[in-house]
């Protein structure tokens, strides 16, 4: 029987978190090609998390996990009393960003939303050190959803990516899978075929980087 051989990709701890939670968080109706549809951010976005997880498991990272086992908020549902959504939400992205601690990467996944209806980009935000993975995955993302550009934001003070740094996640990221307020990109989110292509992408860029 020929011995057994662990992967490089057996040793990496991933982490993923669907940006938003809730039934309808960031909903928005829209009328794309005749099709009239609801698109929530926390349904949609939980749903690409789903997909990546699994993608990244089939090729052999298999200790990639959720950062929260249903779709609800780390803290809770909103501001407590005294609270604004500014204090509430600096509260929750820290909680999220502590919660990397042991893992070897981290990545929040989101929609955007801007009053420009038709932004279509790809946004990823990451660590001054990290500019090439940073590059690769917002032109995977563009070219998978087949954007007209990308944006990237290379900073060290992002919340969440910040917070899983100092928890010692050396790898920490945030993307925008274009724009919900898009009529066009929030169809393409809402079919699950793309969705799956999209994980499948997001996983290529990972198993590239782990091993080149």
């Amino acid at each position: 029987m020929p011995p057994f051989f662990y992967s490089v990709s057996h040793f990496q701890k991933i982490l993923i978190d669907a940006g938003h939670a809730g039934e309808d968080y960031n909903s928005i109706t829209h009328t794309y090609n005749g099709n009239q549809f609801t698109y929530s951010e926390s349904q949609r976005i939980w749903a690409l998390q789903e997909y990546l997880i699994q993608a990244l498991k089939n090729i052999g990272f298999i200790n990639t996990e959720r950062l929260r086992a249903t779709n609800n908020f780390v803290t809770t549902d909103g501001p407590v009393s005294g609270q604004t959504w500014g204090d509430w939400n600096e509260v929750e992205e820290t909680e999220r960003g502590k919660r990397a601690t042991g893992f070897d990467l981290f990545i929040q996944l989101h929609s955007n939303a801007a009053d420009n209806a038709n932004a279509d980009h790809a946004l990823v935000v990451g660590r001054p050190n990290t500019v090439t993975f940073v590059n690769s995955l917002a032109e995977a993302i563009k070219n998978t959803m087949k954007l007209v550009g990308n944006s990237n934001i290379i900073t060290t003070d992002y919340l969440v990516v910040t917070e899983a740094i100092k928890a010692g996640c050396p790898l920490s990221f945030l993307t925008e899978n274009s724009f919900h307020t898009n009529a066009r990109a929030a169809y393409w989110l809402m079919q699950d075929e793309n969705l799956l292509k999209l994980a499948k992408a997001y996983a290529k860029v990972i198993k590239n980087h782990f091993i080149p």
